[in-house]
Parts: C-alpha cells; structure tokens; sequence
C-alpha cells in the first residue's frame, strides 16, 4: 500500500508540475504584456514546489528562449563581444560534436557583434565539412546568420598596401605573369594618382626582377608620359625609367630612347621631367648600352640625345638641369674620345669602326659649353629690386638655382 501511495503521490506531482508547466507556456504565448510578465513571475514558486530535473530543464529552456525573443536586437549593442568570443573560443575544439555544435549556434545568434572576428569564419568553415549531422548542421546555420553581414569587398586603403606585395611574386614564370596581368588591369580600374603611381612602382620592381617582361613595362611607361596628364605620375614614370635604365640596360632599345627625346623637346614639359630623362641617358651611357646611346648622336632629327643636350645648355642656363646636361655631355664626350675606355661594348665597337658614324664630335661639346657660358640667364628680378640678366649663370651671386 505504501509503494503504490508513494507512486500515486509521484504520478499526481508530475501530472501538477506538466498542467502549471501548461499554463505557464499560455501564459508566454499571450500576446497580452501583462500575462507573460505575470508567467515569469511565477517561475520561482513553480522551481521551489517541483525542484525536479525535468522541471528545472523545461523552466530554464523558456527562461532562455523568452530572452532569446524579446531582447535579440539588443545583442547589437553587447560592448564586451571580443571577451565572450574569446572565452567562446576553446569549446570550438572540445571533443563533443554536441558541444562544438552549440557554439557554433551561439556565434551565428551573435553574428552581429562577432562577424569582423576571423576566427569565429575559420570554425565555421571547418566544422561544415564535419562527420556529425548535427555540428553539420550548426555550422550551415551560423553561415546563414555570417553570410548576409560580411562584406566582399576591400577598402582602398587595404587594397594599396597589399598591392605593392606583388614586388615578390617574381620566382615563379606563371605567377609573375599572372600577378602583371592583374596591376595592369587596376591600372584601367583604379585610376586615382596614388594608385597608378603605386602600380607602376610594383610592376617596375616585378619586371627588374623578372626580366620576361622588362620590354613590356618600358612600353608601359614610356606611354604614360605621353598618354597621362598628371605630372605626378608622369615623374614617377621616369623615375621608374631611371631604375630600369640602371638594373636592366640591356633590354633598351632604340626605339625607347626616341620616344623619350621626343617627349624632352615637347614644349610643355617642366624641368624637373627633362632632367630626370637625361638622368635616364646618363644611366644608359654608363652601362653596357652605351653603344646604342652613340647611335642615336649620328641620327638627323631633334629626336636625339645630342639635341636635347643642345636644347638643355642653351635654354636652361641657371637650374641643375644644367648639371645634368653637362654631366651627361662630358660622359658621351669621354666615351667616344677615349680608345681605352672600360666599356667592353664600346671598345668592341670602336674596334670594329662601327661607331664612326655615331661618334660624338670632339668639338661640339666645347662649342656648347662656350655658347653656354655666354648666354646669360632670361632676366630676373631680385628681392631688392635689382636684375642680373646681364651676368651668366657662373658670375651670377646666387650661382645654380638648386630648384629645377
């Protein structure tokens, strides 16, 4: 009698516990505000009167899922989501799939605040392929809840930085290639200054390296100086010029030294442009190439590096353009006056008389330097008021202007 007293007792308990359990979930299912605060409040005293396991799991599983619904937009605002993912974090690796499951639920329901952490994405992604249906499962629905909140694409900022990686993909003849084709792509795409400039630093770097593809970059900046109107890039096109005339002279042509005098006697191009062009011929004269620099001398046509010296001592008489000009006259001079010069290319071709006719003439420079120490200087007007057109550049007090 006591035993069936003592199930009886347990079986009426049980069936109160699951009817206030019933009322209780009416009570969250009301659409009324009151009823549901009115249901949650009774948690403690149904907790207290039926403290079973089962009762305890069904109450807290509603505790959560009415928090889970009534406060899910405010997940957003959670300021401490770095902590909770990182606390998070270590149960991705348990040895429960259950367990690994969950957490992955709980990154998708906070993806809002946890969707710029890589490493909630790298779980993700790997436990997708996993052997257990359920952490399968989780994995996809987190992706679900990722997916719609991240974002392909880069900021520019990133973009430029990463870009100039492309320097190093030169050890490979496929990826080299590869890599070229895409900066010259960009080039169409992004055409800011900043950008352009930066390509075109890579793609340098890349051909000096990667010698398959050192024509096709001289081609490339020999048509943004005359293709591109911005000065900025138009100098970093010659300052890449300048490097490749000092790594790689012997994938000059002469096809490349016209277009650059041609583009030195253009009317409209600064100083600072010309001077960095007769820095590229002097690179050139100091290399193995210096054969085909003598060449261009012979050639009649302003389009030559002789023209440009002329046009460089007798129009700009008081700038370091002047330097420059003279530098590069005394090294071609040099070059073509001197049968025992170190440059084998040049001692082979003046053996061989090839150089005749391409011979620098061994009075035009004096002629130069004389008509250039008598033109004075365009007149300017000092601080005081006072000119000095009358004197030349080397009388003159201030001496050479260090700006172009």
């Amino acid at each position: 009698m006591t035993s069936g007293a003592h199930q009886l007792s347990d079986t009426e308990i049980g069936k109160d516990a699951n009817v206030l359990i019933m009322e209780l979930n009416k009570g969250l299912q009301s659409a009324n505000l009151g009823d549901q605060c009115k249901a949650i409040a009774q948690f403690p005293n149904l907790l207290e009167k039926y403290p079973f396991p089962v009762v305890v799991n069904s109450v807290s599983l509603k505790i959560a899922q009415v928090f889970c619904d009534g406060c899910r937009s405010h997940l957003e605002k959670l300021t401490v989501c770095d902590d909770i993912v990182r606390k998070l974090m270590p149960f991705t690796a348990s040895n429960d799939p259950v367990t690994r499951a969950l957490t992955l639920r709980l990154f998708g329901t906070l993806s809002q605040s946890s969707r710029e952490h890589i490493g909630v994405h790298h779980a993700v992604l790997k436990q997708i392929e996993s052997h257990y249906g359920v952490e399968s499962d989780a994995a996809i629905w987190s992706s679900h809840q990722l997916a719609p909140l991240s974002c392909l694409s880069t900021e520019c900022e990133v973009k430029l930085k990463l870009l100039r990686l492309g320097r190093y993909m030169h050890h490979d003849v496929q990826i080299a290639e590869q890599m070229r084709e895409c900066l010259v792509n960009m080039l169409s795409v992004y055409n800011t200054s900043e950008f352009v400039t930066n390509i075109l630093d890579t793609l340098t770097s890349l051909a000096s390296s990667a010698s398959i593809h050192t024509c096709h970059q001289l081609n490339l900046l020999i048509d943004s100086l005359y293709k591109d109107d911005r000065t900025s890039v138009r100098l970093n096109a010659l300052q890449n010029l300048g490097l490749l005339a000092y790594r790689a002279p012997h994938h000059w042509e002469k096809s490349h030294l016209t277009k650059l005098c041609s583009h030195y006697i253009s009317v409209d191009k600064s100083p600072v442009e010309r001077e960095k062009i007769l820095h590229v011929f002097y690179c050139l004269a100091c290399s193995e190439q210096a054969v085909d620099i003598l060449q261009t001398c012979s050639e009649n046509s302003e389009s030559t590096v002789v023209f440009c010296i002329k046009n460089a001592l007798l129009t700009f008489p008081a700038t370091r353009l002047t330097v420059k000009a003279i530098q590069l006259a005394c090294k071609l001079a040099l070059l073509t006056a001197n049968p025992g010069s170190s440059n084998a290319s040049v001692q082979h071709s003046l053996a061989a008389g090839t150089t005749e006719e391409s011979t620098f003439p061994s009075g035009l420079l004096v002629c130069l330097m004389a008509a250039h120490f008598t033109v004075g200087p365009t007149k300017q007007e000092n601080v005081d008021g006072s000119t000095n057109g009358h004197l030349p550049w080397f009388l003159a007090p201030e001496g050479i202007s260090l700006a172009a």
